[in-house]
């Protein structure tokens, strides 16, 4: 959860909020983005990261069980990158 903290403090623009409880955790995306029809839930797939939407704003994680903290470093870069495509694509309203 504190890596994604730190997102949402690089990406005030993008990240609304983050949430969640052990290895279940969501990050709450700033309308009026929208996780599917924005194409952040399929960008962040291509980057190879297994996520679900949880609504039009929320992606959701549910890593396996032995996750290691090399495999968080990896979810976070991913997921760093994806969002500084889009911050500066200008994709943001």
């Amino acid at each position: 959860l504190e890596s994604f903290k730190q997102l949402k403090h690089e990406f005030p623009d993008i990240i609304e909020d983050c949430q969640g409880t052990g290895l279940l955790l969501s990050i709450k995306i700033k309308e009026p983005l929208k996780v599917v029809d924005d194409l952040i839930e399929y960008k962040i797939r291509t980057a190879g990261l297994g996520i679900i939407h949880g609504s039009n704003n929320s992606i959701r994680f549910t890593p396996h069980f032995a996750i290691t903290s090399d495999e968080i470093h990896i979810i976070y870069n991913v997921l760093k990158k994806v969002f500084s495509e889009i911050s500066s694509s200008k994709e943001i309203s």
